[in-house]
């Protein structure tokens, strides 16, 4: 029992951005009859902990995200297969070939690359 209230707390405590005591008591409140406009409390969620670090990691890997220069590759892949039947020779001649092409602009590399490594 000790370890859930213990595990719970710790929820709250992420869920709220700060510890929670142990002496902590809940109170229970009323829910309202109508939503309060997002204005009242969107502030509120903007300040808490946990949506300032992922907004802070979005911003630090937006870079990433916008220009990969793998982004620009352009893959092809074919398969052909020839058959050769030619009058008055015995047998067949023939064969198959598989093809993968990548094609990329050489001013795609330069461009996304940051101190001679690719991004």
């Amino acid at each position: 029992m000790v370890q859930q209230d213990n595990h719970l707390r710790e929820q709250l405590a992420y869920l709220h951005g700060d510890p929670i005591s142990v002496a902590a008591k809940p109170i229970p409140e009323m829910l309202p009859i109508q939503l309060a406009p997002i204005e009242s409390w969107l502030h509120i969620l903007e300040k808490h902990p946990a949506l300032k670090t992922h907004r802070a990691e979005e911003h630090r890997l937006e870079p990433l995200v916008k220009s990969r220069w793998t982004d620009r590759i352009d893959a092809d892949f074919s398969i052909s297969q020839r058959y050769d039947g030619r009058d008055g020779m015995s047998g067949s001649g023939g064969g198959t070939v598989a093809a993968i092409t990548f094609e990329v602009p050489l001013g795609s590399l330069s461009a996304g690359s940051r101190g001679g490594e690719f991004s």
